[in-house]
């Protein structure tokens, strides 16, 4: 956990070309939530996982899912299932340290006070050289983590020893030389292939008549329905709420703001960005040449500047913003960020990789974000730390009402909350006339939505407990549900027309790809003979690596993606398969299957790769060990994961429907 603090917000997502590299997120657990003896599939109501016997919290899980968040690009941050792939990757990270944990302290692994004050001292050092004394930084850092001196020692205490048991688990693996030069030929092999393309708009499909259609409409499970409509109860639990009752505290002035603002300055600025633009070619000549076009002002892209050196099979990488830490290896790092001027071409980089080129293409100085706008989020932050325990305290009041089947209604006149009540809602905030629904506070009413449609229409639910994105918590109860009701043939008509139709040309599509991949594999036609046979033009894929499947002249000429992604999952020549391709097919062969001879002039060149593809190996293999290890460790010390409020909370699907209202 300690690791992630120690990098601040830096990125651990770097380019395309390592992604498979940095699959390790350091984060562990710091605070466990009282919970009621409510249990979902063996954990918990308020856990979003039990593991070696102790809950992880949601509060706690979601403290570390926000920040690693924060450190992603926006970009990233806009799709839904990267979200649910982050939480998942932190809750993964989460077990796994708390299993490593369990291990190490049942393998008899003891880390000594001073080895702890060690690593303390360490963490609290950035602190401590912006000026703060190492008394104050410590204050400060508990504070920020929401944890008491003992809490954080115990951390950093199961920290060192997993570190020490991972350490010593995975020094004993080595990776064969048969075994590299194996994977030096996978990566290398090349490959030739054709496809042809089955459009949709090609098939005309018959009307059908007003009998199968009702019929079709009937059955379409799902489709042309109203609205379902629910009623429910809610209470809002706020740290203003919390605040307001602690006797002797003194809400934070603006002097007070501005003061933390100051102290911790560096961490609202954001770094100088830079947008690159990055070609990686074979040797130096190659790159210098290229080079050479763009700094006399030939050309003005890498793009052009490679057409016109006549290169083929150049891999260039689309302009991306990176920061000093985003962007690797170190080598691209020191030539972007090496550069006095604020864009031009930078000399050749020579990586594990190949020989880079890199444009700088824009400069955006670093920026310092202004206390005015960021007034708002350090009194939330002041606010959640100091109401943190007497927060708990209340949750786990609401809990054991909810877990004793008490209704939200129940416990806020119980506990003096205030009650809001609304009748037939459907999910998009409007009531069954289409008039919206004024559901407060307004900054929450997407998230209540969401949870009331999240809970299945069959289940009884008393009350149940949700954390907003500002500390604050929601508890809801289901008062009523009108389920949803089929809309009848006429008023949809149209729709079901043209929806029948689709669905046909997909089947008729289908059918299509089916016989042409008969005709190849057991009628003995040849592929160009199949496309004849069925008016098809085929085109030729023509011979490239596997390590450089599909290139942006690809995107240029034609050449379907998804005709690709058949032509590498084929096993031999002569093999046919079919593939979705947006509203067409695509039906691709394997024609050519071409692995490097290791013995040749050329394999040597690759094996001059080997100690890199090595390192790769060991890096998979150690990954691998762990994953097993893991594994057992699952077995002997148990792992329960919530999925069903996981899913609520941080599913895809959960997520999309919260921005469409």
């Amino acid at each position: 956990m300690l690791n992630a603090f120690r990098e601040g917000l830096r990125s651990s997502w770097t380019a395309k070309l390592i992604l498979s590299l940095l699959l390790v997120m350091a984060v562990g657990g710091l605070v466990l939530m009282d919970t009621a003896d409510f249990w979902r599939g063996g954990v918990s109501r308020g856990a979003v996982a039990r593991v070696a016997g102790h809950d992880i919290g949601f509060v706690e899980f979601d403290r570390f899912y926000r920040s690693s968040l924060r450190q992603q690009s926006p970009d990233r941050m806009a799709s839904p299932e990267f979200r649910e792939g982050l939480a998942r990757e932190v809750l993964r990270e989460l077990t796994r340290t708390r299993l490593l944990a369990a291990a190490a302290r049942d393998s008899g692994l003891v880390i000594t006070d001073g080895l702890a004050a060690q690593r303390v001292r360490e963490y609290l050092q950035p602190w401590v050289d912006a000026g703060l004394h190492e008394h104050m930084a410590l204050e400060y850092a508990l504070q920020q983590l929401g944890v008491s001196e003992d809490m954080l020692v115990h951390t950093i205490k199961e920290e060192l020893a997993t570190d020490m048991m991972t350490s010593a688990l995975l020094s004993v693996i080595s990776v064969p030389e048969p075994l590299v030069r194996d994977l030096l030929q996978y990566e290398n092999e090349t490959r030739k292939g054709a496809y042809l393309r089955i459009a949709r708009e090609s098939f005309r499909v018959e009307e059908a008549g007003e009998e199968e259609l009702r019929r079709f409409h009937k059955e379409a499970r799902g489709k042309w329905m109203t609205p379902e409509y629910r009623g429910f109860s809610v209470l809002v639990l706020t740290p203003e709420d919390i605040i307001a009752d602690i006797p002797d505290l003194e809400m934070i002035d603006e002097d007070g703001l501005r003061e933390i603002y100051e102290t911790y300055k560096d961490h609202y600025t954001t770094p100088e960005t830079r947008r690159v633009a990055q070609a990686v070619l074979e040797t130096e000549e190659a790159a210098k040449a290229v080079a050479a076009h763009l700094k006399s002002g030939r050309e003005k892209s890498l793009a052009a500047a490679v057409a016109r050196e006549g290169l083929e099979n150049i891999e260039i990488l689309e302009a991306e913003e990176f920061t000093a830490q985003t962007i690797y290896p170190v080598e691209i790092t020191d030539a972007v960020f090496g550069m006095t001027e604020k864009t031009g071409i930078a000399d050749p980089v020579k990586t594990p990789f190949g020989w880079h080129l890199v444009q700088v293409l824009e400069t955006v100085p670093a920026q310092v974000t202004p206390f005015a706008d960021l007034r708002d989020e350090l009194r939330s932050q002041w606010l959640l730390e100091h109401a943190a325990e007497p927060m708990y305290r209340r949750l786990g009041e609401l809990e054991e009402m909810f877990a004793g089947g008490a209704t939200v209604a129940e416990a806020a006149e119980f506990l003096d909350m205030e009650l809001m009540r609304f009748e037939s809602v459907g999910r998009d905030g409007k009531n069954a006339e289409g008039s919206s629904v004024a559901i407060k506070p307004e900054k929450h009413a997407a998230r209540i939505l969401r949870e009331v449609f999240a809970l299945k229409q069959d289940e009884i639910i008393r009350g149940d407990l949700f954390e907003m994105e500002d500390g604050s918590y929601v508890a809801i109860t289901i008062d009523e549900t009108v389920p949803p009701v089929k809309i009848d043939f006429e008023t949809v008509a149209e729709d079901v027309r043209k929806t029948w139709v689709f669905e046909e040309q997909g089947r008729l599509m289908r059918e299509r790809a089916a016989e042409i991949e008969k005709a190849v594999r057991e009628d003995g036609l040849s592929f160009a003979e199949a496309g004849e046979k069925f008016g098809l033009a085929v085109k030729e894929i023509t011979p490239r690596p596997r390590r450089n499947q599909y290139t942006p002249a690809d995107e240029k000429s034609g050449l379907s993606p998804e005709a690709m992604t058949l032509l590498f999952g084929l096993e031999k020549p002569g093999d046919v398969a079919a593939l979705s391709a947006g509203d067409d097919m695509v039906v691709t062969i394997l024609t050519e299957r071409v692995l490097p001879d290791m013995a040749s002039e050329s394999g040597a060149g690759l094996l001059e790769d080997s100690q890199i593809t090595g390192a790769l190996l060991r890096y998979m293999m150690r990954e691998d060990y762990m994953q097993q290890f893991v594994l057992g460790l699952e077995q002997k010390y148990g792992v329960r994961i919530n999925e069903y409020s996981f899913e609520r909370l941080y599913g895809a699907q959960a997520l999309r429907e919260a921005e469409t209202y």
